[in-house]
């Protein structure tokens, strides 16, 4: 497993990052060092950046969608895609959330 990003809110500490199973790069979230998937584990996927709101965790990386990489984040794990006509890869290293 390998890091990429910490958030720090309070008594809790947020971390992004990607974990191994084997074959293929699990997008991960670890809150007080528990660690949740973001992705399935049967493609190649990385999480690159974390800001935290109130109660809400959003993650920004990629995902492997089986021919590209396809930038994404996930908003309390929820996926939404960057881009939808995937001709080139693409990916997410940084996210600001602003609630102006």
């Amino acid at each position: 497993a390998y890091t990429s990003a910490i958030r720090v809110v309070g008594t809790d500490v947020y971390v992004s990052g990607v974990e191994y199973n084997g074959t293929e790069y699990v997008a991960k979230v670890w809150k007080n060092g528990i660690a949740t998937s973001l992705t399935d584990g049967l493609k190649n996927a990385s999480s690159n950046a974390i800001s935290v709101v109130g109660t809400d965790v959003y993650v920004a990386g990629y995902e492997d969608n089986g021919t590209k990489f396809v930038a994404k984040y996930w908003k309390n794990g929820i996926p939404t895609n960057l881009v939808t006509d995937v001709v080139l890869s693409s990916y997410a290293y940084g996210m600001y959330i602003t609630t102006e």
